[in-house]
């Protein structure tokens, strides 16, 4: 059956990461959704007027690359995507009209100090901005992604900490690749180790 992956998450997360990583093992499209902003005139004046996207310029711009990526391969991965309830049931109506199955894998574990801390790193140092986002994640996403468990065909969630000695410390990126594998759907699984 045809697979839409939905990768939802906090702001620096990690999930561009696992998303290429998906993308590569399943030989998938990639639609990163801040990249298709980027390209559509639509997209480019929010991100010139530093404002999140609305949902009047996002699900256009998704709902158009996503039809075009329908016709075109049998595997997409979605980053970035399903930021307000809206977005996510735009998405997963599309998805269900072309009967194209869909998989939430969405990553947690994460606090404010680690998401910062991880932004810091990547060469983002306006905490004001930071901050923004993070509370756009509490306010719209949050809730986003609690839409999506039990309207799509499999959710996971992947918990980005481990508890060692009572202290909850990251997993390494190869960690949560491992159990991100773990939540493609066994009969994809045989086609990736197929295709290797």
């Amino acid at each position: 059956m045809k697979s839409l992956f939905i990768l939802v998450g906090p702001p620096n997360c990690g999930k561009g990461t696992q998303a290429e990583k998906l993308t590569e093992h399943l030989s998938a499209k990639h639609l990163i959704v801040s990249d298709l902003l980027k390209a559509d005139p639509r997209g480019q004046e929010a991100i010139t007027q530093a404002v999140l996207a609305g949902n009047d310029v996002v699900n256009p711009i998704v709902k158009s690359a996503l039809e075009k990526s329908f016709r075109s391969t049998d595997t997409i991965v979605l980053d970035g995507a399903c930021r307000t309830v809206n977005q996510a049931r735009k998405v997963v109506d599309l998805a269900s009209k072309k009967e194209w199955a869909t998989h939430v894998i969405s990553f947690n574990g994460f606090t404010d100090e680690i998401l910062i801390a991880r932004a810091h790193s990547r060469g983002r140092h306006d905490d004001i901005k930071i901050a923004e986002r993070l509370m756009q994640f509490q306010k719209d996403t949050a809730s986003a992604i609690r839409w999506l468990e039990g309207r799509t065909t499999s959710y996971r969630t992947i918990n980005a900490t481990k508890t060692v000695e009572k202290m909850e410390i990251e997993k390494d990126i190869d960690q949560i690749w491992s159990e991100v594998k773990m939540a493609i759907p066994r009969e994809l699984r045989k086609k990736s180790l197929a295709v290797a």
